[in-house]
């Protein structure tokens, strides 16, 4: 039996807030569950991913982490082809979480004229973060160049290893303010909606997909992601997707045959 493998971050969870209010007391606990036994639970029958395996008929090996970058899980691809659990045959699902968790973090140290001058450059070119490119050309830059490696990686990957490597965005789109010839360079086959700049899960939620739209992405998404109030009941207050708002995200992906075998850019 196939094996449906996904990667991502809460989204791919399918998090609902479960454990918020221990920091937020507008957050009521919606749950009593342990913390591994909830997870578990959240991600094979709650996520998107997890109706998903379950219409077609996959076994599902869910590996996603709340607040997850996009580079532990690449790490979770190499390491589970590598050791044989992902076989030949099997479909990965790499939801792309925020780029700004990648790279873009280090801004912080190549700011710091004491790590400047006691080290060289690690993982990230410090005149492409300097103050004045940062000027410039704010985050773009970082977040595309992390955006074309991963994707390059899962790419070869999937070829040599002969796994299908499904990708898409979640709650965010690096690309959203890439110029028309960096989008050509990053292209890639089996990315759920590249060619269109609405391809996030908001845009599935809130029926704007291939609307130029831009939801924001940030740690008060409660309060900057603005949706209509016919669409509230799709998220949690976090503005996590709600259990209805996983099913809604399941059902498109089925309607739209994504996970059908064929190459899929649309």
């Amino acid at each position: 039996m196939t094996t449906l493998h996904a990667f991502g971050d809460s989204i791919v969870v399918g998090d609902l807030d479960d454990y918020l209010h221990l920091k937020d007391p507008n957050v009521k606990p919606n749950h009593r569950m342990q913390y591994e036994a909830r997870i578990k639970y959240l991600k094979h029958n709650v996520s998107f991913v997890s109706i998903l395996a379950k219409h077609y008929g996959y076994n599902l090996e869910n590996y996603a982490v709340r607040g997850s970058g996009n580079y532990p899980q690449l790490d979770r691809v190499w390491h589970n082809l590598a050791n044989g659990t992902i076989k030949s045959g099997d479909v990965v699902l790499f939801g792309f979480g925020p780029v700004t968790r990648d790279r873009l973090v280090l801004q912080t140290f190549a700011f710091d004229p004491t790590v400047n001058e006691k080290t060289g450059p690690h993982l990230i070119d410090r005149e492409l973060l300097s103050k004045e490119n940062w000027v410039a050309n704010g985050e773009q830059p970082i977040l595309e160049m992390d955006f074309y490696y991963i994707n390059s990686v899962l790419s070869q990957l999937g070829a040599q290893f002969n796994v299908r490597m499904i990708r898409c965005n979640l709650g965010d789109n690096a690309l959203y303010h890439a110029s028309e010839h960096i989008r050509k360079v990053c292209e890639v086959e089996d990315f759920v909606g590249y060619n269109t700049v609405g391809n996030t899960i908001h845009h599935i939620l809130n029926d704007t997909w291939g609307q130029t739209i831009v939801y924001p992405f940030s740690a008060n998404l409660n309060k900057d992601l603005k949706i209509k109030a016919e669409h509230e009941y799709l998220y949690t207050y976090y503005r996590h997707p709600s259990v209805e708002g996983h099913k809604k995200i399941a059902q498109w992906w089925i309607d739209n045959n994504i996970l059908a075998w064929q190459k899929n850019n649309t």
